[in-house]
Formats: structure tokens, C-alpha cells, sequence
């Protein structure tokens, strides 16, 4: 997290977008688990991050809007919105009245709560990210922040990471209730949004090695053409330019959240040599890799001038 000494360099992470001082609070054990309550953020030029770790945001007042992996959101009040980790967050902003809290959980914190449905919980998120809670929802996720906040900033409790992990746990109990009544709403839904949902989650499963509207279809028992028309006519993005997109996304965020070389990222994105990476990517992006790094890079140098030009 950005401690904002009054200089700004690009963050790798998005926890490093986070403007302490400007933060009404922060509660946290480590980079483990991390409340923050009304963030403010650093004024960057927002890039692709691929997050490593879940994070959930609680919205009590106003609203949020942005973008996971090329899909739109928008949290209201009493809304939770939940991001798994692997995903990759590319905009997010809150409305000037917002007022909530960002939920930040590492993976080996969530493998820690032992909750045995908690991994089929995340992959029931993936497909019904957004929870809007009644009023008696609401009171139980402020009255699990209250405490939470408050047995985290017992600095000297050694049993502080423990009593975390039990209130985490037992909110995530709690959680598998209305998960559950957003999985039923989500099942009765249009058939043609599951379908869009289920080639997304095998997008995600599979990008690495398959890049073909065959591979996708086949895995859903459909053919090529008709996937294609069904996420073409609901999206207004063709199957292959999904594909095609995912992919460059998950590329830029390793380009910006890393400092990876682009041979390293190349060889991790699955391609068979630099050059082809290279054309890929441009067609997609209009830039090189290098050359989208660099954009990056050459925004933050420009915000700090001119953010030295205001001071």
C-alpha cells in the first residue's frame, strides 16, 4: 500500500494503488487479510491487474462501477461483489458519495478457514459475483467488519490471526446461505446467460492452450457456429474476439503488474516464439508488447509532471 510521500511511481500491485493517508481505515494482519474502509487511491493511470489474491467489495452508500476480465459491473447500495483471485480487475471507481469497504484475503488465508464448501462457493461467485443483501444480510457483514476491524487492531493479541480466521470463517458460513439464494435466481435465469457464462469459465480454464472456437463449442456440446451466434448476439463480441481479447488482457496485466521480461511472459502465455507473441498481441492491441509497456510507463511519468506542475 502507497504511503504517498508526495512522489508517485507505477504500482505492480493493486493493494499499492491504495492511498494510506487518504483512507479513512485500514485494518490488516500482514498482506494476509486486509480491511479498507473508504479508499483512496493514487492518481495513476489505471492498467489491467491481475489480482493474486480474492477481494470483495461492500458498498453501503452510493455505488462502484468497473471491469473484471472484460465484463462490466456496477455495485449499489447493500450490494457485495466478489472477485476470486486470478482474475484481472482493469477499471474500478466509486461514486463521490460511496462509502464502503474493500475486503483483501490471499489464498493460503482462505485455504486456512477450513471451510469445506469454500472453494465450490468461489465457483458458484464466478458465474454470480454480485450479492445484494436484504437488511438482515447487511447488518451481519457491518457487525463481521466492526469486529474484525476491532480484534485486528488489538496489536499485541499473538491470538490476532487466529480470532480473524474464526470471524472470516464464520462470516463465509454465514455467506453459503445467500450464495446460495443467488445461485438458485442464477439457475433459473435466461438459458442463453448460462451459456455465456460457461464459455467465459472455460476461456479462464483454457486460454493458455487453446485459442480456437473449436476447442470452446466442443466442451459445451455445441458447435462452432452456434456458440458463436448465441455469444455474438448476447455480447456483441464474436467468440473468437473473446478469445483473442482474454488473452492480450491477461498479457497486459503481466506486462504492468509485473516486471517480468517479455520473453518470460511469452514463454508463460503458452506461444511458440517471441515473434509470434509479438504480431498476436499487436493485432489485438494495436501496440507491441514493448511498446504497451511503455505506454504504461510513460502515463505515470506524465501524471507526476503534471501533478508537480499543480503542487
Amino acid at each position: 500500500m502507497n504511503k504517498n510521500n508526495g512522489k508517485k511511481t507505477q504500482t505492480n500491485s493493486f493493494l499499492d494503488r491504495i492511498d494510506i493517508p487518504g483512507t479513512e481505515w485500514i485494518a490488516a494482519y500482514g498482506r494476509e487479510f486486509i480491511l479498507v474502509h473508504n479508499p483512496a487511491f493514487v492518481a495513476e493511470p489505471m492498467h489491467p491487474y491481475n489480482l493474486g489474491m480474492a477481494m470483495g467489495i461492500f458498498c453501503e452508500k452510493g455505488s462502484v462501477e468497473g471491469k473484471v476480465n472484460m465484463d462490466n459491473f456496477t455495485i449499489a447500495e447493500g450490494g457485495f461483489f466478489i472477485i476470486p483471485p486470478g482474475n484481472i480487475l482493469e477499471e474500478i471507481a466509486g461514486s463521490d458519495d460511496f462509502t464502503g469497504t474493500y475486503i483483501f484475503m490471499t489464498e493460503p488465508f482462505l485455504r486456512s478457514l477450513e471451510v469445506t464448501d469454500i472453494f465450490k462457493n468461489f465457483q458458484a461467485i464466478a458465474q454470480c459475483p454480485y450479492i445484494v443483501f436484504n437488511e438482515e444480510g447487511r447488518d451481519a457483514m457491518v457487525h463481521y467488519l466492526r469486529m474484525a476491524r476491532r480484534m485486528l487492531g488489538v496489536k499485541k493479541n499473538p491470538q490476532r490471526y487466529e480470532v480473524a480466521r474464526l470471524l472470516t470463517k464464520s462470516f463465509f458460513l454465514g455467506m453459503g446461505y445467500f450464495i446460495d439464494n443467488e445461485r438458485e435466481d442464477f439457475d433459473r435465469a435466461d438459458g442463453k446467460a448460462a451459456i455465456i457464462q460457461k464459455f467465459i469459465s472455460y476461456l479462464k480454464e483454457d486460454y493458455l492452450e487453446y485459442r480456437d472456437v473449436e476447442h470452446y463449442a466442443a466442451r459445451m456440446n455445441m458447435t462452432p457456429k452456434y456458440m458463436s451466434t448465441i455469444v455474438k448476439n448476447a455480447t456483441g463480441r464474436s467468440a473468437s474476439k473473446w478469445i483473442d481479447d482474454y488473452v492480450v488482457l491477461n498479457a497486459k496485466a503481466m506486462l504492468t503488474s509485473t516486471r517480468k521480461n517479455i520473453k518470460t511472459i511469452c514463454d508463460e502465455m503458452g506461444f511458440s516464439s517471441l515473434s509470434f507473441f509479438g504480431r498476436y498481441f499487436k493485432r489485438v492491441c494495436g501496440l507491441s508488447p514493448r511498446e504497451y509497456r511503455y505506454s504504461i510507463l510513460r502515463a505515470t511519468v506524465e501524471g507526476d509532471e503534471e501533478m508537480g506542475d499543480e503542487e
